[in-house]
């Protein structure tokens, strides 16, 4: 279970499916390596950089034949993100 702390005194849980326990590892490993844009505008995230999921993949040894789905994977959860993200105050 993952946890998600809105307020320290009632966690939110929620279940991970088994299926999608690799790519949501591989995205958390992956929080520093977004794409930013830094401006007078303020910031605004462009997306995960494509070299630091094969540069991770290649470090965890991931098989290839794996690469395309956990990419997809990675790419929707992106895609989710990215709006919460850049969101405007």
């Amino acid at each position: 279970m993952v946890q998600r702390e809105t307020d320290p005194a009632e966690p939110e849980e929620y279940v991970i499916w088994p299926d999608n326990a690799r790519a949501l590892d591989l995205f958390l490993r992956l929080r520093t390596q977004w794409r930013v844009l830094v401006g007078f505008g303020g910031i605004q995230f462009q997306g995960i950089d494509l070299i630091a999921i094969q540069a991770l993949f290649q470090l965890l040894h991931i098989p290839r034949h794996q690469h395309r789905q956990l990419t997809q994977d990675l790419q929707l959860m992106e895609a989710v993100a990215l709006p919460l993200l850049n969101h405007s105050d």
